[in-house]
């Protein structure tokens, strides 16, 4: 399992939802696991936000 942390609001209803930023992270840490995790993996996003964890 791949945890990333992130300062990015993950609510998509929060106004600061940047749903492009939250797209290309999740596509970003894809590419890195098919790339260097052999078998299946799984990718966990944490908000480091006040509340959103």
């Amino acid at each position: 399992m791949m945890i990333i942390e992130t300062d990015l609001h993950l609510n998509p209803h929060h106004p600061s939802y940047n749903r492009s930023a939250v797209e290309h992270l999740i596509s970003a840490a894809q590419d890195y696991a098919r790339t260097n995790i052999e078998g299946p993996s799984s990718i966990r996003l944490i908000s480091t936000r006040s509340g959103e964890i």
